[in-house]
């Protein structure tokens, strides 16, 4: 993540004064079968997994890949041991960050997590589906905001 940082910021120039000063949010698996486990990286965007029922949430850097208004940034990696059964879902801020329902707020965190664990169960063919209603649902009339990807797997 540190060598992406630079990197970035190299192309587009971003230390000697480019037009771009954003930087991305990223998460970044690596998964080793074999060890039955796997290594995590996020920058700004975290990693749930559902492990027997209960939501975990695997925390990223608070900074983003890239973008030149923050210095001296820190990257750091999780490993892990999954379990069969365990659920994973990988997502960017769109769907947490769409405005809708009563008095036009953002969807939240809080209803995201307490959504995935409700469905985390389901056939995902299934798990898209009601997310996608339940996005409907909030959204209204209300244009989408953001992208949105949601992502998720399960270890057998």
């Amino acid at each position: 993540m540190d060598k992406l940082d630079r990197k970035l910021k190299t192309y587009l120039k971003q230390e000697e004064g480019g037009q771009s000063r954003d930087g991305m949010d990223l998460a970044l698996l690596v998964i080793d079968e074999g060890k039955q486990s796997l290594e995590f990286a996020g920058a700004k965007n975290p990693l749930f997994f559902v492990r027997q029922g209960e939501l975990q949430v695997i925390k990223s850097s608070k900074y983003p890949v890239g973008g030149d208004q923050i210095k001296n940034k820190e990257f750091f990696s999780y490993t892990m041991e999954y379990e069969p059964g365990d659920v994973f879902y990988l997502f960017s801020d769109g769907f947490q960050d769409q405005f809708g329902g009563l008095g036009d707020r953002k969807f939240g965190s809080k209803r995201f997590r307490e959504l995935i664990v409700a469905l985390h169960h389901l056939p995902f063919s299934e798990q898209k589906k009601q997310l996608e209603e339940s996005l409907q649902n909030w959204q209204g009339t209300i244009r989408q905001t953001d992208d949105i990807l949601v992502m998720g797997f399960r270890f057998r």
